[in-house]
């Protein structure tokens, strides 16, 4: 990494002055961006060193666990804890799931002697569960942790040199407070006595306080308004997803309530009730928190704010906020802007001294130093870059040294990850080349063996297929099994290294971009010429399985094109008569950050922390908060009405606690009261309004939604009392003709905007209808003139599932890609030969890209940009990713950026040519496979090729997947039906190894 040194007056600037102006820092020349757009740099603090975080698992021996989320150094400085709480599952030889290794971990590290700058690994212990939960008892002797779903706290302690399990705490919970939810054992801190343990119950929204010496919970005190000990009020919001704890000589606990963006100070110093003593409104929310003696205040990082809320301990009250972002100025290049969030600081440490606290910012892969003392005191003065998605700081017990807990890194190709490989048939697997004889009846395989009925595979074939399938899980090369935990080593930065430091921070997260004389040029053009942008996102798919047999000079891998041209006609044609995006990728990891980096550019502390969990091929219990649900109750609906009404079970009162069988006291009626939502972000006009569908409204655009964000409450037959698989004689491909609601808003915002004729996530459902449904709302804008500013459409039938139930013969992995691909290829079609075509944007993407194998990186997806003013016949291998799209959308409308990652990322400019005609054209094609079902084409030809076939029929898919839960994207673990899918649909055609110009490093980690 090149640096810069600042000559004194320049340091004198950035560490007193009100603004701050700094020169270029370069950037590494071989650095590559992570997925999200932005860069880090681990190694730039001088003396740093990183460390990944291996267990050293027998048979594993290259496994690295994933989300490391605390540390803890123990009293007497010489021990270092990290706990990590990740997807951390592993698979055997023979593909079934390894329990015993699938756990989390405690890594305990010596800093003893001279192993500060490199610490020496002494000890990893496995935990079946954890969460966020890590503390020494004061007097070193025990070490506690958090069991997640296991609804316990484990105590650890030394005999023989050894730490080992010395007690279980049961918390005595059945389930956690939602719908279908179980525990989740939060943050816990110790009293300074040592004398009494406090554990956040994190899906109970309580406290259980323990006895130490006797290991037991003495009483457990809910956080909730309506509870005895609080206000006693019903139906009020508050003290829900308790995070962390501190607890201070008094006895008062304080616990950050995360939803509700509040502290709960609660009195635990009575061995019998715990008393409310305050409530403490915040304005971002909190997460982790550090006790200042000394001032008697309390730091409570806030994501969504970036601040650090300072409280008074003396009168429970805000005494200020500290930005975390960065020193003063460093935001504002360009004089006066709105304060864009999206640093997302989730831990907060004193250092030893006490006169320095130091802020983790998860969202900008940073360290914000904050001075406690001196003319800046409670100010940011510098910023240290790090790893990627920080999670926590300690330091050596003299202060001269950090260790820095990161919990991701790149991922790189996962080739042997082998998810949706599917092995169609054409007519030249066929004797005669037909694939159906004259009377109907499947003609017969060109194989000289015998097949299984229905199998289209000989027993040899299975047996191989079987061992591949084994062989791509045994591989744990699923996206959460590439990203690395590690431990980032330095010596404290003087004040002198800080500017220099903050600038390389600035240039990784682009804080220092002055406006492009270009990219102003071209988007201020199409602000003036495109007045409607369609923007379509579909699931799952990477781009060497879709596009891997491109051969226009893209970079592509054949071999890995498992769903190619011959059923995405379509999408082949899009990429080569439009524009190749052969290096776009997508920040999140599966549907459940997917959505937000989606709809948001970013996603929150707490949505990420509980996606690792929730993706495990274990059960860690956490469920999938995203969408506008938490615990699976659509939280953004206030009242229980409202909320039974978007279930489509009004009058049943499903969102009650009574229904829920909580047993609360008489007149309780709400679960998670109020209507904050944990997975939602803010943007400077509001909070939780951070969605692009938000700033086009403010901008003063309209807003139209296909799918999004919604819940299907009707059914998908004809007869709205029958249910797949329709006994009435026709599906409802024409809900609005039968006159058959089939959704409702999950976002308020959202409500008077959506088309409740347009199905939300539906594997039974064929896009093609989805399809149908948006032209016939098409065809009246187009009478009346008056397009919606954004459409935001969801198909998703590429997700596949169902099998057994699925609508109109569209039933197998095949011919559920063909019908995604036909939808989107009929919809850029109608745009194409409306008067909409030369002032219309069309943007297709994905919500994320976990389910196949890429040779570049796991995160590389398919990316369409169709429409006026799209060169045309292009490859574009600009580094791009949703977070550019959606700064496009936001430049287009003239519409204000949603936070850090819009406003400093740069719009696709590279894919427009601003000085070609705006004239296109496009018409649709079916793949040949969408003829073996019953859907109705609409007059749509076949593509051209031999007509092609799926491997196996409805009914090998049904057993094959029998229990599955295909309700909800993402609720079937990938690893097993990888599994599934690779022994139904592939052949014996050896699966190549690894071919990537991508080269792992830690100091790229």
């Amino acid at each position: 990494m090149n640096t810069f040194k600042l000559s004194r007056i320049a340091q004198a600037i950035v560490l007193m002055g009100s603004s701050l102006v700094l020169p270029h820092v370069a950037q590494a020349a071989n650095d590559l961006p992570l997925p999200t757009g932005q860069y880090i740099t681990p190694l730039a603090p001088f003396g740093a060193a990183q460390q990944l975080l291996n267990p050293q698992l027998p048979g594993y021996p290259d496994f690295i666990a994933g989300e490391a989320v605390r540390s803890q150094l123990s009293p007497d400085g010489n021990t270092l804890a990290i706990l990590t709480a990740g997807q951390n599952t592993l698979y055997k030889p023979d593909g079934s799931v390894d329990t015993a290794n699938s756990t989390q971990f405690i890594f305990l590290y010596d800093l003893s002697g001279r192993n500060e700058a490199r610490p020496k690994l002494m000890q990893v212990i496995q935990q079946t569960n954890a969460y966020v939960g890590l503390a020494w008892a004061p007097d070193g002797k025990t070490l506690y942790a958090t069991g997640g779903n296991d609804d316990a706290v484990y105590a650890y302690a030394k005999s023989g040199g050894v730490w080992t399990q010395a007690a279980k705490i049961a918390l005595g919970h059945s389930r956690g407070v939602g719908l279908s939810v179980q525990p989740n054992a939060g943050g816990l801190a110790v009293s300074p006595d040592g004398k009494t343990l406090v554990v956040a119950n994190n899906y109970n929204d309580s406290i259980s306080v323990i006895d130490t010496a006797s290991n037991t919970v003495r009483y457990e005190h809910d956080l909730r308004p309506y509870f005895a000990g609080n206000e006693g009020t019903d139906g009020a919001a508050g003290g829900t997803y308790p995070f962390a704890v501190v607890v201070n000589a008094k006895g008062v606990a304080y616990v950050s309530a995360n939803r509700d963006r509040e502290v709960v100070a609660v009195d635990v110093s009575s061995p019998t009730a715990g008393h409310l003593v305050a409530r403490i409104k915040l304005a971002g929310n909190p997460l982790g928190m550090a006790l200042d003696t000394a001032r008697n205040r309390l730091y409570v990082a806030q994501d969504n704010a970036d601040e650090i809320g300072v409280i008074d301990m003396a009168s429970n009250t805000v005494f200020t906020n500290i930005d975390t972002r960065g020193p003063a100025g460093l935001m504002k290049p360009n004089g006066d802007a709105p304060r864009y969030t999206g640093a997302a600081p989730i831990a907060v440490t004193l250092a030893p001294n006490g006169n320095v606290l130091y802020a983790v910012n998860d969202g900008a892969n940073s360290v914000a130093v904050i001075a406690l003392k001196g003319p800046r005191a409670n100010q940011t003065i510098g910023l240290i870059p790090t790893a990627y998605a920080p999670k926590d700081i300690s330091f050596s017990a003299d202060g001269n040294w950090m260790y820095i807990i990161n919990g991701k890194s790149r991922t790189g190709p996962n080739t042997d990850h082998l998810f949706g490989n599917t092995k169609y048939l054409s007519s030249a697997d066929y004797v005669g080349g037909v694939i159906e004889n004259a009377d109907g009846s499947p003609a017969t395989p060109a194989k000289t063996s015998a097949y299984p009925a229905g199998t289209g595979c000989d027993s040899n074939c299975q047996s191989d297929n079987a061992s591949a399938s084994a062989a791509s899980k045994a591989a744990n090369q699923y996206q959460f099994q590439l990203e690395h935990a590690s431990l980032v080593s330095a010596p404290v930065p003087t004040l002198a290294r800080l500017p220099e430091l903050t600038r390389q921070v600035a240039q990784n997260n682009f804080y220092e971009n002055r406006p492009d004389l270009h990219d102003q040029a071209v988007m201020g053009f199409l602000h003036q010429h495109i007045k409607h942008v369609i923007y379509i996102v579909k699931e799952n798919r990477t781009f060497d399985q879709i596009l891997g047999d491109l051969n226009n000079g893209a970079n592509a891998e054949p071999a890995l094109a498992v769903f190619g041209q011959a059923i995405t006609p379509n999408l082949h044609k899009l990429a080569t008569n439009f524009v190749t995006l052969d290096n776009f990728m997508d920040p999140g990891d599966g549907s459940m950050d997917g959505w937000s980096w989606s709809l948001q550019a970013r996603v929150t502390n707490t949505e990420a922390i509980t996606q690792q969990i929730n993706y495990a091929g274990v059960n860690r219990g956490l469920s999938y908060e995203s969408e506008g649900s938490n615990r699976n109750v659509p939280v953004n609906w206030g009242t229980v009405a409202e909320r039974d009404a978007v279930a489509g079970t009004a009058g049943t009162t499903n969102y009650t606690d009574a229904a829920n069988s909580q047993n609360l006291p008489g007149g309780v009626d709400n679960l998670l009261a109020g209507n904050g939502d944990h997975a939602s972000s803010d943007a400077p006009f509001g909070q939780q309004k951070g969605y692009i569908f938000d700033t086009v409204l403010k901008a003063g655009g309209s807003v139209r939604n296909y799918g999004f964000l919604v819940n299907n409450i009707g059914n998908s037959c004809t007869d709205a009392n029958d249910k797949p698989p329709c006994s009435s004689s026709a599906p409802a491909a024409d809900p609005h003709a039968e006159g058959i609601v089939q959704t409702a808003a999950l976002d308020p915002n959202l409500a008077d905007f959506t088309d409740v004729y347009f199905r939300g996530y539906d594997n039974n459902y064929s896009d093609l209808w989805r399809y149908n449904e948006w032209k016939r709302e098409f065809d009246q804008y187009v009478s009346g003139n008056n397009l919606p500013s954004l459409s935001m459409v969801r198909f998703s039938h590429d997700h596949m599932g169902n099998f057994g139930t699925a609508l109109a013969g569209v039933n197998t992995p095949e011919t559920q890609q063909a019908d995604d691909d036909l939808a989107v290829g009929k919809l850029v079609e109608a745009v194409a030969h409306s008067p909409y075509a030369d002032d219309t944007l069309i943007v297709v993407t994905e919500d994320d890209c976990q389910d196949g194998p890429d040779h570049v990186d796991s995160h590389r997806a398919t990316t369409y940009m169709v429409g006026a003013y799209v060169k045309k016949n292009a490859v574009v291998s600009t580094h791009y990713s949703q977070v550019n799209v959606l700064r496009t959308i936001e430049d287009i409308f003239a519409a204000p950026h949603m936070n850090l990652n819009t406003a400093y990322q740069s719009p696709m400019t590279d894919v427009f040519d601003i000085k070609a005609a705006p004239a296109w054209t496009y018409t649709a094609e079916a793949s040949t496979v969408l003829a073996t079902t019953s859907l109705d084409l609409g007059g749509t030809a076949l593509a051209a090729g031999p007509a092609v076939k799926p491997g196996h029929d409805a009914t090998y898919w049904a057993k094959a997947t029998a229990g599955f839960d295909f309700s909800r994207a993402d609720e079937v673990p990938p690893t097993l039906f990888n599994q599934v899918l690779w022994r139904g649909m592939k052949g014996k055609q050896p699966y190549p190894g690894t071919h990537s110009l991508w080269t792992a490093s830690a100091d790229r980690d």
